[in-house]
């Protein structure tokens, strides 16, 4: 059942056109776009139980919670230019001690944070791992390694659409797809990007399933 994300009243029967893209709320009277209310549904006979290979859900007593894996093939992009940027650094390393120069250490000083922030981003993809949950009426959503990282808070009125898009990241093989969690502010926050397609619909639907909950 499609809510209005205004009054949070029901719209449904003859108030759904989807030839017109119109979802109509008689409560408050607005009109909606249907594609855009049908994206914060979970698709028709989703079951949370049925999760792919690759994700977990674990109960911490307070809700289940949809924790997956990091690593996907930019990880190894990260690595390798990681690596290959080290590699320079240290050949500049074994210059500055042959012949010391004012120019060669500052810019020496300029390409070493670079090789260590590549680094951090490749381990991060290799060995983190991210978490989605609902507490205390907001989406929680974590990524991190081990206990360590960043957890961001979101309140579900404030999203406007749950999908699969196309990010903003491009591979020789074409634009990376990800899960896209848009925001009214027009934000839009991406995870398990370049990830397989069956864990990304779960993620979506997992994530529509917490929404429309929160929204009741």
């Amino acid at each position: 059942m499609l809510k209005c994300p205004d009054c949070q009243q029901p719209i449904g029967g003859d108030d759904l056109n989807t030839a017109t893209d119109v979802a109509l709320c008689r409560t408050c009277g607005k009109q909606h776009q249907y594609s855009e209310l049908s994206e914060l549904e979970p698709a028709p006979g989703f079951r949370i139980e049925q999760l792919p290979a690759g994700l977990t859900l674990p109960d911490d007593g307070r809700g289940k919670t949809l924790r997956y894996r990091l690593a996907s093939s930019l990880a190894w992009f990260f690595l390798i230019f990681a690596l290959l940027w080290d590699a320079a650094v240290a050949a500049f390393v074994v210059r500055l001690a042959s012949r010391p120069d004012s120019e060669t250490t500052l810019f020496l000083c300029l390409l070493a944070p670079v090789g260590l922030i590549v680094t951090f981003i490749a381990l991060r993809l290799l060995l983190g791992h991210g978490e989605l949950r609902c507490r205390d009426g907001e989406l929680e959503l974590f990524t991190g390694i081990g206990a360590v990282g960043r957890t961001r808070r979101v309140r579900f009125g404030d999203i406007t659409r749950i999908a699969i898009m196309e990010s903003n990241i491009r591979t020789n093989n074409g634009p990376l797809y990800g899960v896209g969690i848009q925001l009214s502010g027009g934000k839009t926050l991406w995870l398990l990007r370049g990830a397989k397609p069956e864990r990304q619909e779960y993620a979506v639907n997992f994530l529509r399933t917490l929404t429309a909950r929160a929204r009741r």
